[in-house]
């Protein structure tokens, strides 16, 4: 693998929602890995997994997220 990273990542965090359903949508999306993480390596989880545990299309996803190594930093730091 060469340097550039992840091709299915996006380049720029992606701001917080402003909006009330665009921050339940980002919370679910959350809730969604830490239920995966309970039962799933973290190598184990795919983003068509935290979709569908959130109720939403991979690509909203990246409206929300970096990446899962983005959304799961989140979750571990809620939980310290």
């Amino acid at each position: 693998m060469s340097g550039k990273g992840r091709s299915n990542a996006v380049k720029t965090k992606p701001p917080r929602p402003t909006t009330r359903r665009g921050q339940a949508t980002r919370q679910r999306l959350k809730d969604a890995v830490a239920k995966l993480l309970q039962t799933h390596a973290f190598h184990e989880i795919r983003l068509e997994d935290i979709a569908r545990e959130a109720g939403v299309r991979v690509s909203l996803f990246y409206h929300y997220f970096q990446s899962k190594v983005d959304v799961t930093s989140e979750v571990l730091a809620d939980l310290l």
